[in-house]
């Protein structure tokens, strides 16, 4: 059997256009111009970011060293503190040994039953020379004070000694 030839009949087909029309080939010209514009909008803000983005970096860096400033500060603070402490600590203790090294006993004397003492104290009040004043008493009366009352005279060169309190002895 034979097949049926199919002859294409040319004359019954129907051209038509695309709805969308195609893309018509741009020039070269044209893209060149859009790089040239965006080269140019690029060279214009270009300082403006660069400015903006350095001035940020330098805020940074600026905020990071003060920070490390105030740190060494704080620190160098604490260690002239502490030795502004120690030096008062030792002034006051040289202070206070330096005032207890002129207190002197000048006599003792047993009034009614009670142990009088007559004492040079100079610049000592009676609470800071009480232990030297324990010490040299003792001496004095050749036996142990510990748990006596003492009854303190403050010694005025030629005059009369004044009552200055008394003192009981650990």
């Amino acid at each position: 059997m034979k097949e049926p030839s199919i002859k294409p009949d040319w004359q019954d087909l129907d051209f038509r256009r695309r709805a969308t029309a195609p893309a018509r080939r741009e020039d070269h010209r044209s893209y060149f111009g859009v790089a040239v514009t965006i080269f140019l909008a690029t060279a214009l803000v270009y300082p403006w970011y660069a400015y903006l983005v350095n001035s940020y970096l330098i805020a940074r860096e600026m905020n990071a060293a003060m920070q490390v400033v105030n740190s060494e500060l704080e620190r160098a603070s604490q260690a002239m503190e502490r030795q502004a402490n120690a030096s008062a600590q030792a002034a006051a203790a040289s202070s206070l040994r330096r005032r207890v090294a002129g207190v002197s006993v000048r006599g003792t004397s047993i009034v009614q039953g009670q142990r009088v003492v007559v004492v040079t104290l100079g610049e000592a009040s009676l609470a800071e020379a009480k232990t030297k004043i324990c010490q040299q008493a003792a001496r004095y009366f050749r036996q142990s004070l510990q748990g006596e009352r003492l009854r303190i005279q403050a010694s005025n060169g030629n005059r009369p000694a004044r009552d200055a309190g008394a003192v009981i002895c650990d």
